[in-house]
């Protein structure tokens, strides 16, 4: 007499775009709701605000949860998330960045090529941990570029995972997807969120406990900000193909930065803390400046300046001293 053999039947897992905001937490609780096992990967591109602000010790301007910690590394904590954070700056610079395929936004975003970006490496990261689903926190009608319903449907086609990405959050206004139509996710307990109103989210966050969350809809990335994309632009029009770096990046991100010609700018740190930063970059390519006394605000020079540049250097420096 033959022995019938146990089946195990393995869970759904879901892996997630997860970056702390009150959208992708959210999408990350519906999934849990369902009993699936969902773990999220949160990549550093080296242009969030908040850790730049952390750095810096600015934390007076941050709520108080986001003083110490990442907010995707909190929101991992609090809804047991098991989290891999990845650090993607470099290819990001280069890749996304500074060649985008479908342009920029209203700054220097790069959208459209930066959500592509991202979800062809969750997907290879999902790929190597046999995980079944890739998610995201989108809502379609949030964001006029990145998450209208045709530009969902380029960033699916180019990524090649047509029908495999999940949107839980507004996934009732979308096609099914494979996980959907073959039952290893259940539509009816996914959510029908549309356009830029939070409400739907506010009222599922009471619904989840999920508290203390950044303000939806803030947004932290440098690129979409105005002020940031000036100076980035100002810096690819000045610079040979190829000669912006990382720490390029981390020098627009501080001071007052002051063009006198081409080839040659200034930047002075606005307080001790980004003083520090600055000192930190004298090397190779640039040179410090400050008043002799020490009493003022530190610089620094990038390019090769001739006498009545380094003349006005020698003003600017006054000038931002006591």
């Amino acid at each position: 007499m033959g022995c019938e053999k146990d089946t195990v039947v393995r869970k759904t897992s879901a892996l997630g775009l997860l970056s702390g905001g009150l959208d992708s937490t959210l999408a990350a609780r519906l999934l849990q709701d369902q009993g699936i096992d969902v773990r999220g990967v949160h990549f550093s591109t080296g242009f969030c605000m908040l850790d730049h602000r952390r750095a810096l010790g600015r934390t007076s301007d941050l709520m108080e949860q986001d003083r110490v910690r990442n907010p995707a590394l909190k929101a991992a904590g609090e809804h047991t998330i098991p989290l891999d954070v990845i650090d993607v700056s470099g290819e990001f610079l280069n890749e996304v960045v500074l060649n985008p395929k479908h342009g920029y936004g209203a700054a220097f975003n790069p959208c459209i090529d930066c959500r592509i970006f991202m979800l062809r490496k969750a997907d290879q990261l999902a790929r190597e941990l046999s995980i079944d689903v890739v998610f995201t926190g989108e809502v379609i009608g949030q964001r006029p570029k990145s998450q209208q319903r045709a530009t969902l449907e380029l960033i699916e086609k180019e990524t090649g995972m047509k029908g495999r990405v999940l949107r839980p959050l507004c996934a009732r206004h979308l096609p099914e997807t494979e996980a959907e139509k073959d039952g290893r996710i259940d539509r009816k307990r996914l959510w029908h969120a549309h356009g830029r109103s939070r409400r739907e989210q506010i009222n599922l966050a009471a619904r989840f406990g999920v508290v203390d969350y950044p303000t939806p809809g803030g947004g932290c990335c440098y690129l979409a900000d105005h002020n940031f994309a000036r100076r980035m632009r100002d810096l690819v029009a000045h610079s040979p193909e190829g000669a912006i770096g990382e720490r390029s990046i981390l020098r627009l991100k501080v001071g007052r930065h002051l063009r006198l010609c081409y080839n040659v700018k200034v930047i002075f740190g606005r307080d001790e803390a980004e003083s520090t930063v600055l000192a930190r970059e004298v090397r190779g390519e640039t040179r410090g400046v400050h008043v002799a006394d020490g009493r003022g605000s530190y610089g620094i020079i990038e390019g090769d300046p001739d006498e009545a540049r380094l003349i006005t250097v020698a003003g600017l420096a006054a000038r931002y001293s006591r």
